[in-house]
């Protein structure tokens, strides 16, 4: 071949190199810009003074930030306070934080993190209180657990105040806890994951959750009236290549006032099979969440006013190596520099 095809060719080849940089610049671009989204998808206060909007079908707006909430025992009494009265029995209350039309959990990608935060404060706190007669459930509340007689089913959503959550074979996370002016019971802040393959009531029937850990036993030091606290847990899925890959950690945190006498009490787990499957009388959760539950058994349990100023559920997605990328854009601009020069 003479020198001037030679030049020639090596000239397209070098223009080809040059736009397959472009190409691959433009798409990590795209690939990063995803990473910059708001992770809130939940952020409600209640200014509106709404608290059944969107309605069923829709549950949950991520534009909007707000999800639907259902109770016989909620109100809006004033913007900024959805208040739960508690009276002699049960007052059980859910919310979907994910959208209903089509039904879709908040699923974590490898190494994504669901943060859920709950901040309110009591009224009428029983102060001789033994017993863990609150429990709160973060779950996949729409599709039952994966059992060896077929796959899982379909759960239909609360629609309306006076419709009780259904019984299913839930998959997630609950913590029960003593709450009075003294931590009265042995284990009062006590984390637990759905542990039986048979249907049952989400929180009525503690048995049907395995105990994980336990953050406090008995203290001097438990809740206040007119006192802010703040519930928080955290689920976290392993990242491709760490553990098993299929693990999950979840850390609950209660904090405020002079409780457990830090102001902060706190247990974790880390869930090494969070793969959605029932093997004999084991259970497993898996990465889908789309409702909180809550339930005091009676205001003799707990308190009897619960007034919540924050209601906020992020999803975070951990961001791709940007030393891997600028790596590989490195390279490419190297390939090109050579054969320009070559």
């Amino acid at each position: 071949m003479d020198s001037m095809n030679q030049s020639r060719v090596g000239s397209r080849t070098t223009k080809h190199l040059y736009r397959m940089a472009l190409v691959l610049t433009a798409t990590f671009g795209l690939a990063l810009s995803g990473y910059g989204q708001d992770p809130v998808l939940i952020y409600d206060t209640w200014s509106d003074s709404e608290r059944t909007n969107p309605p069923p079908p829709t549950y949950a707006d991520f534009t909007l930030q707000q999800s639907a909430w259902f109770g016989s025992s909620l109100s809006v009494p004033a913007a900024g306070d959805l208040r739960q009265t508690v009276g002699s029995s049960s007052a059980q209350i859910c919310t979907y934080f994910s959208p209903g039309n089509p039904v879709t959990p908040v699923t974590l990608a490898s190494g994504g993190e669901l943060q859920l935060t709950w901040t309110f404060t009591m009224s009428g706190l029983n102060s001789s209180n033994t017993s863990q007669g609150v429990g709160l459930a973060v779950v996949n509340s729409t599709e039952t657990i994966l059992t060896t007689a077929g796959p899982p089913s379909s759960v239909p959503r609360v629609t309306a105040d006076s419709q009780s959550i259904p019984g299913a074979t839930y998959q997630g996370y609950a913590v029960y806890m003593n709450m009075g002016t003294a931590l009265n019971n042995g284990n009062s802040f006590q984390l637990r994951e759905w542990g039986t393959a048979s249907a049952g009531n989400i929180l009525a029937q503690q048995s049907n959750w395995s105990v994980l850990g336990n953050a406090i036993g008995k203290s001097s030091y438990g809740y206040a009236n007119a006192t802010q606290y703040t519930f928080t847990m955290t689920l976290t899925r392993d990242q491709v290549g760490q553990n098993s890959g299929n693990g999950i950690t979840v850390v609950a945190t209660m904090a405020g006032g002079n409780l457990g006498g830090t102001g902060s009490i706190s247990s974790s787990y880390y869930d090494a099979a969070a793969d959605a499957q029932v093997s004999g009388s084991t259970i497993y959760s898996n990465w889908s969440f789309d409702m909180f539950a809550f339930r005091p058994a009676a205001s003799s349990a707990a308190a009897a006013q619960f007034d919540t100023s924050l209601f906020e559920i992020q999803y975070i997605i951990p961001e791709p190596s940007t030393l891997m990328l600028a790596g590989v854009g490195l390279g490419l601009m190297v390939a090109v520099i050579r054969r320009r020069h070559s």
